[in-house]
């Protein structure tokens, strides 16, 4: 089950604040905060209240997200808890040295907290990074090794090296590049706990990974095959069809190849009519936020069950990374006795 959401994004510097903004369809599109090296005009989604970058911007975000999402547990109770942080692969040419090393030992510094010491790991996996760890979350905690875990992403593709990378792969959304991407920056932290724990709120059913040998770069014929093995696993081993499938959360980005993707996977799994199946994408309000995205749905979806304006009580949550993993989470709302 997920426990408590914590949330740094360009809408909202807590989890409440950030789900109510992209709920309500509000972005935080402004002019790059730093001179482009091309005759180009470009947007972002950025948070202005941390004026550093680097490692540390990494550090800024994910220390509020985390402290909120472990306000409520002790000291023993947090020391308990392994932390998972996803963060951006070695693809990309922007990831700060030390990222993976370092970042957990600084959380702590910065918290003045301490999470499982032998346990806790970072997961350079990009946007399938947060499925890939809350699937290690489930696993340690189905097993009895744990009662909770915390799982989070951090990300952000608001700096000079990954805007020039985008720029040259023609993937940044500009004036003459409509197929592109409006660099985002975002951190999530939610607390995984055991199902037999909640009486109610948002349970991860099962999860399913695939591989895609394409890319948005590479010029061969997108078919979806990673999208559709990682979706048609998580829904064989939740014993349900896509059919059964309420809504959907997706990290796709503006790119017309993510959301191609998105479109084949449902024309190769829905075996029958559906009159409606919404599409939910946080890109719309807070852009790409890279490793932090496959949170962020989650998050999204938390929300959208404990509030009650989901559409109904399945949901899947679908992350497509750059380096061609694929994850998709189903889930499903859960209500205690008197609940609907």
């Amino acid at each position: 089950m997920v426990g408590a959401c914590g949330m740094v994004t360009p809408v909202g510097l807590s989890a409440a604040t950030s789900l109510a903004a992209m709920r309500a369809g509000i972005n935080a599109f402004k002019d790059m905060p730093f001179p482009l090296p091309v005759p180009r005009e470009a947007v972002a989604a950025f948070v202005p209240t941390i004026p550093i970058a680097g490692f540390d911007r990494f550090v800024r975000l994910l220390a509020p997200a985390l402290g909120e999402v472990t306000r409520h547990l002790d000291d023993a109770m947090l020391n308990a808890a392994p932390l998972f942080v996803a963060v951006p692969s070695a693809v990309r040419p922007d990831r700060p040295p030390g990222l993976v090393e370092d970042l957990i030992d600084q959380l702590e510094r910065t918290l003045g907290r301490t999470f499982h010491p032998s346990q806790s790991a970072v997961v350079p996996k990009g946007r399938v990074g947060v499925p890939l760890a809350i699937a290690r979350a489930v696993e340690l905690i189905r097993d009895g090794h744990f009662a909770r875990c915390v799982v989070a992403g951090v990300d952000t593709l608001v700096n000079l090296d990954c805007v020039g990378w985008l720029f040259r792969q023609d993937r940044l959304k500009c004036e003459d590049v409509t197929n592109g991407l409006i660099p985002g920056e975002a951190a999530v932290a939610l607390e995984i706990v055991a199902a037999e724990a909640m009486s109610s709120g948002l349970e991860i059913v099962a999860i399913g990974r695939g591989d895609e040998a394409t890319n948005p770069v590479r010029a061969q014929p997108l078919r979806g095959d990673g999208l559709v093995q990682a979706v048609g696993r998580a829904l064989e081993a939740a014993g349900l069809d896509l059919f059964d499938i309420d809504y959907r959360l997706s990290d796709v980005n503006g790119e017309q190849y993510f959301f191609k993707e998105t479109e084949l996977c449902v024309a190769r799994l829905l075996r029958r009519h559906k009159e409606a199946f919404p599409l939910w994408h946080p890109a719309d309000s807070i852009g790409d936020c890279g490793a932090a995205a496959g949170g962020v749905l989650v998050a999204m979806a938390h929300a959208a069950a404990t509030k009650a304006y989901a559409p109904g009580p399945l949901a899947i949550c679908q992350s497509s990374s750059e380096e061609g993993g694929r994850a998709a989470i189903v889930l499903r709302r859960v209500a205690g006795e008197g609940g609907s």
